[in-house]
Formats: structure tokens, C-alpha cells, sequence
């Protein structure tokens, strides 16, 4: 009788990460797809009409803008961008591991240097002639990645809205400015964060349900 209640407790939560585990793999399919419709974009050469139009739109407006205190102001946050996304992951992994959130750690860590990797991977497959290196954005891409993984940790916690919002927030900012002084095409913005998505989504399914103690324990 003494041990039942606990090994019931263990099943259920081991069937709750498992639950949790499949819709993670399920959602992971959302931003695949059009991952996979980009991609296959850049592969053959091609830019949508709806992609020059946007990029039109905005580095039109960044032409025209040019020497204002705003595109100082976006220049600045541009040049700042991979520092700034740099120092919020530091701060995400820092506030995890001072809470003793070892496994959360190790999931943020992951899904940041798969994207990473994978960027810089897909960037040599997906080259376009005019474009070199463009697709994915891997400034977008990691932004994302941090954004999505603070997310899914959050989610559980009455921080998640804030913490979505605020990502959500900082993501957007910097894949338009990404597109506003002509780095990148929106295209390859939106891939970068479709590509971060299913990272997040894929490994956060695969720490759910891989043993506690291969990562540290649940803390």
C-alpha cells in the first residue's frame, strides 16, 4: 500500500510528459510546412512577387528615411541585434539556473546551438545567385529560437504571457529591421523563424519524454 500511491503518481506524470510529448511533435508540423515552401523557393533561384513587394516596401522606405533620427535608430538596434539577442539568452539561462532549472537549461542550450548549426548549414544549400548566404536569416532564426524555448518553459508558469509577448515582440522587431535595410528578404526572416519553431518543438517533445535523470532531474 506504502509504495502504490507513488508508483501511480510516477506513471501518471510519465503519461502526462507523454501526452505533452506528442502534441509538441504534432505542433512541430505548423511551421514546417512553410519552411518547407520557402525553402524549396531559394532552392530553384525564385522570389515571390509577394517578397519583392514587401522588400520594396520597407527598404523603400528606409531609402527614404535615410539620415533620420528613426533609421539611426534602426541602424543602431541592427548593429546591436546579435549582441542583444546574445544577452537575452544569457539572461533566460541565467534566471534557469540560479532557480536550479537544470533541464530547462540544457532544453535552451540545445535548441540554440541546433539552430545555429542548421542555419549555417542551410544557408550553403539554399544559396541563392544574387543572395548569397540569405536563407535562412540566422539573425532571425536564433532570436526565434531563444524567443520560442523561453515560451514552451514559460508556458506552465503565470509568466508565460508576458514572456511570449515580450519575444514575440523583440523576434518582430528584428526580422523587420532585418528587411527594412536589405540584409534579408522577408522570406528568409520567416523561414528563420519557422525553422526555429520546429526545432523548439521537436526537442522540447524529445526532453519530455527522455528520462529525468539523463538531464539533470527535474528542478
Amino acid at each position: 500500500m506504502g509504495l502504490a500511491a507513488p508508483l501511480e503518481a510516477d506513471g501518471m506524470a510519465a503519461h502526462g510528459r507523454c501526452q505533452k510529448s506528442k502534441l509538441m511533435l504534432v505542433a512541430s508540423l505548423a511551421p514546417l510546412a512553410p519552411f518547407v515552401a520557402l525553402a524549396r523557393e531559394a532552392r530553384v533561384d525564385h522570389v515571390a512577387g509577394w517578397d519583392l513587394r514587401i522588400l520594396r516596401f520597407l527598404h523603400g522606405y528606409e531609402k527614404r528615411a535615410e539620415g533620420s533620427a528613426f533609421d539611426h535608430a534602426v541602424n543602431a538596434f541592427l548593429a546591436m541585434g546579435g549582441e542583444i539577442t546574445l544577452i537575452l539568452g544569457l539572461l533566460v539561462l541565467s534566471i534557469l539556473l540560479a532557480t536550479q532549472r537544470v533541464r530547462d537549461a540544457l532544453f535552451l542550450i540545445t535548441v540554440s546551438a541546433a539552430v545555429v548549426a542548421l542555419t549555417s548549414a542551410l544557408k550553403e544549400a539554399f544559396e541563392r545567385t544574387d543572395l548569397k548566404y540569405s536563407f535562412p536569416s540566422g539573425h532571425a532564426a536564433l532570436s526565434a529560437a531563444i524567443a520560442v524555448a523561453a515560451g514552451l518553459i514559460a508556458w506552465p508558469t503565470r509568466w508565460r504571457w508576458p514572456t511570449v509577448a515580450g519575444g514575440a515582440l523583440f523576434t518582430a522587431t528584428l526580422g523587420t529591421a532585418l528587411v527594412y535595410e536589405g540584409w534579408h528578404l522577408a522570406s528568409d526572416v520567416i523561414g528563420g523563424w519557422c525553422l526555429a519553431a520546429t526545432c523548439a518543438s521537436l526537442l522540447r517533445a524529445l526532453f519530455l519524454v527522455v528520462p529525468l535523470r539523463a538531464t539533470g532531474g527535474e528542478r
